[in-house]
């Protein structure tokens, strides 16, 4: 399961809402890379190495999308294959009460109009919810499931 980030700062382009084709892109040593903006497609092109560095094994959470580096991946087991994701087990109940879904959204799939049911790509329901929650909790709590980029 994988899916598209941005090659300079690590962003899940389905979590930002941007397609393939919206995405810009840049061939670099014979391999498409895609970005989600202007400016981050510049500053790969200055710097590619650096940029390969830090985004190299960044993995997205199926369920709340949230962007991972490798050391922080955590995994399960669906249909006999190992499944990346952010390590909360309320993303791994999301995940198996519709795996398809998720696999969709992740790959790209999923149709416009099932994405907008969410209200967009940038929370799913396990991210709604708990942010829900943890509003409930205290005002002054950040999201539980707010995904995070990879700052370079």
């Amino acid at each position: 399961m994988d899916t598209l980030i941005c090659s300079a700062c690590g962003c899940s382009l389905v979590r930002l809402g941007i397609s393939t084709e919206q995405a810009v892109p840049h061939v670099h040593d014979g391999q498409q890379h895609h970005f989600c903006c202007q400016g981050c497609c510049d500053l790969f092109v200055a710097e590619p190495q650096k940029y390969l560095r830090l985004t190299d094994g960044v993995t997205v959470c199926p369920t709340c999308l949230g962007e991972k580096p490798p050391d922080r991946v955590a995994t399960f087991t669906h249909a006999g294959q190992d499944v990346p994701y952010c390590g909360c087990p309320y993303c791994v109940e999301m995940f198996r009460q519709d795996p398809s879904f998720y696999i969709q959204r992740l790959d790209g799939t999923l149709p416009v109009d099932a994405q907008r049911a969410l209200g967009g790509t940038w929370w799913c329901e396990a991210a709604r919810q708990s942010r829900k929650m943890s509003m409930v909790r205290s005002t002054r709590a950040a999201p539980a499931h707010e995904p995070s980029g990879i700052i370079g």
